[in-house]
C-alpha cells in the first residue's frame, strides 16, 4: 500500500502538470469539443483512469498468487510420542535432548518445555462473544486507547483531503501536493522496521503515547507559515510520529488480548480510522470555505493559517488526553487498588507501587512497604 502511495504522489504530478500546461491549439479543441458534447481527457479524468488501469493490473497479479500449506512434517501441532514419553515419565527423550544441547527447542522445532497443543479459537454465539469480551477490564482500557487515537487519525484524512486543496488555492494549480504527499509513504517504509527494531523493549503504550504527541505537533508548521517547506515539514514530522505509534498500536491488541480473542482486539484497533473519515469530510468542507476559499475578493485573503491552528487545536487533544488517563489505560489505578488490598497493613499500596510496563507488571515480585520514617 505504501509502495502503491509512493508512485501515485509523483504520477498526479506529472498528470497535473501535463493537462494543465497544453498548448492553445490543444485548449481550443478542447473547448470545441466540450461545446458540442464530445469526450475529452481532463487532469481528474487522466488520475481517475490510472487508478482504473492500476486495479485492473492487480486482478491479473492476483489470479497468479497460489496457497501455500506449511509442511506438516517440520511444524506438528498434536502431541508426539516423545511429548507422550514426557507426560508419563516426567522428562521425556526430547526435552533430555535439548537439555543436553543446552535447552532451546526440540527437533521439531518445540520447545521443550511440554507438549504443543493446536491453536483453537474462542467458539460461540456474537452475543457471547461481545459480552465475555466487554466484560474484561483489558479490553475496556484497549477501547479507550482506540478512542483516545481517534482525534490523530484526522490528521491522516485531512493529509488526504484538507491539504491538496489547501497547496492548490494557496500556491496555484502546480502546486507540488503530490510529491509532498509521496514524503509520507516513503518515511513510512524507511522508519518503521527501523524504529520498531531498535524500541522492541519499550512498552507499546508508551510508544503510543510519545508519538501521538509528534503526530499532533506536526499541523502547527502549517499554523505557523503558509510556504511549501512548512507542507514539507508537516508532512515529515506526522509521517515520524505514525512511524513510532501506529505499528505499536497492533502490538499492544495482541498483548492485551486473551488466546481466542485476537480477531477481535485487531479490528476493534481499525475502527478509529474509519470512525475517522466521516466527521473529516465535513469539517474539512467547511473549514476550507469558510478560511481558504477557492476564490478571493479583492482586498480580502485567505486565512489558512486559521484553519490549520483549529486543526492542531483538536488533534492535540489526543496525546492529552492520553496523560490524563494514563493511570487508567496503562492499569495503574487497578493495580494500586489490587496492592492495597493485598497490603496487611491496609492503605491504598501507594507508597510502595512501582509502575512498570504492562508485560512486566504480571511477573514482577510486590515491593514491601518500606517502615514509616519517624
Amino acid at each position: 500500500m505504501n509502495v502503491g502511495a509512493l508512485i501515485a504522489g509523483p504520477l498526479v504530478d506529472r498528470l497535473t502538470y501535463f493537462y494543465n500546461h497544453r498548448d492553445d491549439e490543444d485548449d481550443a479543441g478542447e473547448m470545441q469539443h466540450q461545446s458540442t458534447g464530445g469526450w475529452v481527457m481532463t487532469t481528474n479524468r487522466a488520475i481517475v483512469l490510472s487508478g482504473v488501469v492500476a486495479n485492473v493490473l492487480a486482478v491479473f497479479v492476483a489470479f497468479t498468487v497460489r496457497e501455500i500449506k506449511v509442511d506438516a512434517d517440520e511444524r506438528e501441532l498434536v502431541p508426539s510420542s516423545a511429548d507422550e514419553d514426557y507426560d508419563d515419565e516426567g522428562a521425556g527423550a526430547s526435552s533430555r535432548s535439548s537439555a543436553a544441547s543446552g535447552g532451546g527447542e526440540s527437533a521439531t522445532g518445540r520447545r521443550s518445555g511440554g507438549p504443543v497443543r493446536k491453536f483453537e479459537p474462542l467458539k460461540g454465539s456474537t452475543y457471547r462473544i461481545l459480552a465475555d469480551t466487554l466484560a474484561q477490564p483489558s479490553f475496556r482500557r484497549f477501547l479507550v486507547v482506540c478512542l483516545l487515537t481517534l482525534n490523530v487519525r484526522m490528521v491522516f484524512r485531512h493529509l488526504d483531503g484538507t491539504l491538496p486543496k489547501y497547496m492548490v488555492r494557496e500556491f496555484g494549480p502546480d502546486a507540488p501536493k503530490g510529491r509532498v504527499y509521496s514524503i509520507n509513504p516513503a518515511l513510512i517504509i524507511v522508519l518503521v522496521p527501523i524504529i520498531t527494531a531498535s524500541t522492541s523493549a519499550v512498552d507499546p503504550l508508551v510508544m503510543i503515547h510519545n508519538g501521538t504527541y509528534v503526530s499532533a505537533i506536526s499541523v502547527f508548521f502549517l499554523a505557523c507559515s503558509t510556504s511549501i517547506a512548512a507542507c514539507v515539514l508537516f508532512v515529515v514530522t506526522l509521517s515520524v510520529g505514525e512511524a513510532i505509534w501506529s505499528p505499536r498500536l497492533y502490538d499492544y491488541a495482541m498483548s492485551v488480548s486473551p488466546e481466542g480473542r485476537e480477531g477481535t482486539y485487531m479490528a476493534l484497533s481499525s475502527a478509529p480510522l474509519f470512525l475517522a473519515k466521516l466527521p473529516v469530510g465535513f469539517v474539512s468542507g467547511l473549514l476550507l470555505q469558510r478560511y481558504c476559499p477557492e476564490e478571493v475578493g479583492d482586498g480580502e485573503v485567505r486565512q489558512s493559517r486559521t484553519m490549520w491552528l483549529i486543526i492542531g487545536l483538536t488533534t492535540v487533544v489526543s496525546p492529552i488526553m492520553t496523560t490524563v488517563l494514563w493511570g487508567y489505560i496503562s492499569g495503574r489505578d487497578s493495580d494500586k487498588k489490587e496492592e492495597g488490598r493485598d497490603d496487611p497493613r491496609g492503605g491504598d499500596g501507594a507508597g510502595y507501587y512501582q509502575h512498570t510496563p504492562l508485560k512486566q507488571q504480571i511477573s514482577l515480585p510486590r515491593v514491601p512497604r518500606p517502615d514509616p520514617i519517624v
